[in-house]
């Protein structure tokens, strides 16, 4: 398949992009920086060579790609067009095989993994879901955003009940509801249902108390600042 996706850059991206794709030694441990110098390249490419040059990479990762270059696949595939992630899902599915978790990455490794319907290591799953989530940077946060991507209602459940313990405190509260709602509005992208996400952020839609911002408690935005554009991009 490695040699499929070659031909399929080779019809849609240009011969320089080509030749530094081949060169390069996926499993260096600067493979993270030049695949990040080659996106921007690959993304200026008309047609399918973003999603060509994603499928060469989840067939290129093995045991001992590093981490940082795990992350920066993972970037890429979900950069990848809503239309074409459809004919990736082999490709990502071998890919994921390759992927180790790292708490240090679990926004991009969850997100991933909702964004192609992976799924996530038994183990994981279970030592996570049993974890309350307490602030936006848990891994059992964006553990039950990837539940929630994928319509499970433990999701909704776990992120509902986060919402509420930290309706107190406007600071958690207001990154909890941006987190929630990047995640609905990514679904919403995705085709998928977004009633869960807007059920759960429709109680602060009018929720104006400021968070803290640049000029200390008090100048920074509101829940509402988010709930109420959210709520208008999907509908709800």
């Amino acid at each position: 398949m490695l040699e499929f996706y070659i031909a399929q850059m080779e019809q849609s991206c240009g011969a320089a992009i080509v030749r530094d794709l081949r060169e390069m030694q996926i499993n260096a441990a600067e493979s993270w920086s030049l695949i990040y110098d080659l996106e921007p390249r690959v993304r200026a490419e008309q047609g399918p060579c973003l999603g060509a040059f994603a499928g060469y990479l989840a067939y290129s990762l093995d045991g001992r790609t590093p981490v940082e270059t795990q992350r920066s696949f993972m970037s890429v595939a979900m950069a990848v067009p809503v239309a074409e992630q459809g004919d990736l899902r082999e490709a990502m599915g071998h890919a994921w095989g390759q992927i180790a978790y790292e708490p240090a990455q679990a926004q991009t490794y969850f997100q991933f993994a909702g964004v192609y319907g992976l799924q996530v290591p038994a183990e994981l799953a279970l030592r996570l879901s049993e974890q309350p989530v307490f602030g936006h940077r848990d891994e059992a946060f964006h553990y039950h955003r990837y539940l929630l991507m994928l319509g499970e209602v433990q999701g909704a459940r776990a992120l509902g009940g986060a919402l509420e313990a930290a309706s107190g405190d406007v600071d958690a509260l207001g990154a909890l509801v941006s987190g929630v709602a990047s995640t609905g509005i990514l679904m919403k992208k995705l085709g998928r249902d977004t009633s869960d996400a807007a059920r759960l952020l429709a109680p602060y839609r009018e929720d104006r108390r400021r968070m803290t911002g640049v000029n200390g408690p008090g100048s920074g935005g509101a829940p509402a600042d988010v709930v109420g554009p959210f709520l208008r991009i999907i509908g709800g």
